[in-house]
């Protein structure tokens, strides 16, 4: 694909285009320009890779509590892996900087 399609595409605000598109889909859905099409592909990547991470968070909060140490360790270690790369997602997701705090983890 093209430069200047990606460059369209990154321009496209998604939240708004997926309204257009529901407000009215048999029109406007096929009418729909392919940057605005790439821009929604692309989002829908994102937004899955948001909820794959954060299911395993979820998952790694599920982590019995109980145990040793090293398992209290482990679980915390994937807490705060997770914590920080949905934080991470959400950040670029919004078009906020990247900005890194004492710990690994960015502000959101």
């Amino acid at each position: 694909m093209s430069d200047k399609l990606f460059a369209a595409a990154a321009e496209i605000d998604v939240m708004d285009a997926a309204g257009v598109i529901l407000a009215n889909p048999r029109r406007n859905a096929t009418a729909a320009p392919v940057a605005v099409v790439l821009a929604l592909a692309m989002a829908t990547e994102r937004f899955w890779e948001i909820c794959i991470e954060a299911e395993l968070l979820v998952r790694a909060l599920e982590f019995p509590v109980i145990g040793t140490d090293e398992n209290a360790s482990t679980r915390n270690f994937a807490i705060r892996h997770q914590a920080v790369r949905v934080t991470q997602l959400m950040t670029a997701l919004r078009g906020e900087p990247n900005e890194e705090k004492g710990n690994g983890s960015s502000h959101s």
